[in-house]
């Protein structure tokens, strides 16, 4: 099989816990190097929290740190000339925009899934504690997603109607489109 090399740059998905992220982000991640591509890196921030993250809470400084020390892995591996996959919950606004303007080649991908199925998928029962309020900061419970107002993701899927198929055949064709763009010089951060 013929190798080939995706132009360094982030997709991030984003949107509740248990709304696909990390299944989507897997997939993906094995799609493209399946098809040949050798410098894909998928970092999940729930892995994180093992090594690179590890201590830091859910408190909303802890969530603003463990989202920075993403952002700066990502410019590290793409300045490497690695095409990185993240998935993390970054239910402020304000993050989004930060790692949009942050890492220079960025395709934002929006999950959405209403809090009410994500909760019945939830294995682990993170968002019993949250409703038993157990839980400090949690995203669809005791904190809201925060919607998009200058920039919007460049795809959002409906993870509620749509399925895991069909999904990452639309966020395929959105990366094939992305990985033509031609990457900014510099950015603000990069």
């Amino acid at each position: 099989m013929e190798k080939k090399i995706l132009t360094p740059g982030t997709v991030w998905i984003t949107g509740l816990c248990n709304s696909g992220k990390t299944t989507l982000g897997e997939r993906l991640s094995a799609a493209l190097v399946s098809q040949g591509y050798e410098n894909v890196t998928f970092i999940d921030s729930g892995e994180l929290r093992k090594t690179v993250n590890k201590g830091l809470g859910f408190s909303i400084p802890d969530r603003y740190q463990s989202f920075l020390n993403v952002v700066n892995l990502c410019k590290q591996y793409n300045a490497q000339g690695r095409f990185t996959i993240v998935s993390q919950i970054s239910h402020k606004r304000d993050m989004r925009e930060e790692a949009r303007a942050s890492i220079a080649h960025f395709m934002e991908i929006f999950l959405d899934c209403p809090p009410q199925i994500c909760a019945q998928r939830d294995q682990k029962g993170l968002y019993e504690k949250a409703l038993a309020n157990s839980a400090e900061c949690f995203p669809g419970v005791t904190e809201a997603y925060e919607c998009h107002t200058a920039f919007h993701p460049e795809l959002t899927l409906d993870t509620h109607t749509l399925g895991v198929d069909v999904c990452l055949d639309r966020i395929l064709d959105a990366v094939r489109v992305f990985d033509r763009e031609k990457a900014p010089v510099s950015k603000a951060g990069a």
